[in-house]
């Protein structure tokens, strides 16, 4: 009786410590709601959490990015932006959310080239800047 009392409590903890684990998905959603309050350095925790969780994570890149670019890390976020490309190179929003850093960051060259490639791909919401650097 007491082995099985053992085994039941040990499957018992592994159940409720693995119900209680959060997905990538989860962070992604928690960067994503602290974005929209304006936390961004919670945002950033949580994207670099679902990073971990899935290094391959193109969007997490890009959010996490986001979020670097929103607090004027620049040189941060075109890192994370260049990642998301890395993993993504046919995505135009990574090129142009690349290009808004550049852009920031006072590199009007490279910012022209990423948004004019962002455009190319299909990322159709980039206009106004494009209109802004590359004149």
């Amino acid at each position: 009786m007491k082995r099985f009392r053992g085994a039941l409590f040990v499957i018992t903890i592994l159940f409720t410590a693995g119900s209680c684990s959060r997905s990538g998905n989860d962070h992604m959603a928690e960067g994503h709601s602290k974005l929209k309050g304006h936390d961004y350095k919670g945002a950033i925790e949580e994207f670099t959490k679902a990073i971990e969780m899935n290094p391959t994570s193109a969007p997490a890149y890009h959010n996490r990015g986001y979020a670097k670019k929103l607090m004027g890390a620049y040189t941060d976020a075109i890192e994370d932006y260049t990642k998301a490309i890395e993993l993504e190179p046919n995505d135009g929003g990574h090129f142009a959310g690349r290009g808004g850093a550049y852009g920031l960051a006072g590199d009007k060259e490279k910012a022209c080239a990423d948004l004019r490639k962002g455009k190319e791909l299909g990322y159709a919401k980039g206009e106004e800047e494009i209109q802004k650097y590359c004149n």
